[in-house]
């Protein structure tokens, strides 16, 4: 009995050393940019508050844990629901994580830049709120 245990563990860890050789890569850039989002997330709402942020659960965490922990947590929540959702549907997990740092990458320029364009009229605020 314990050997077919030990035979599902090795099996099972085999898979896990498959799938972060497989998405090393991009799982790294998934992993930079996310934080990147989240850094850049907790400066905007250090200097202009929390209620500029656009992301209702970023929002949620931020007015419960502060402009530092709140945006930190929901960045560690939206990389661990990434990794499960790549780790369950393996096949599009390339697909998932490169389209994600695509995003937070985005995200993390936005947070940067907008406020700048914004205030001067590059950004009209039709497009920035929809």
């Amino acid at each position: 009995m314990n050997g077919g245990r030990a035979v599902l563990l090795s099996e099972k860890d085999g898979w896990i050393h498959t799938f972060w050789r497989r998405h090393w890569l991009v799982l790294g850039m998934f992993v930079v940019t996310l934080m990147a989002d989240a850094l850049t997330t907790v400066d905007f709402m250090i200097k202009d508050g929390v209620e500029c942020e656009l992301n209702p659960f970023v929002l949620g965490c931020a007015k419960l844990l502060g402009p530092v922990l709140g945006p930190l947590a929901a960045a560690m929540h939206k990389g661990w629901s990434a990794v499960l959702i790549g780790l369950y549907y393996e096949k599009y997990a390339h697909y998932l994580f490169a389209s994600a740092a695509g995003i937070y990458l985005f995200a993390a320029c936005y947070n940067i830049w907008a406020i700048e364009l914004f205030t001067r009229g590059v950004i009209g605020t039709r497009w920035l709120l929809f």
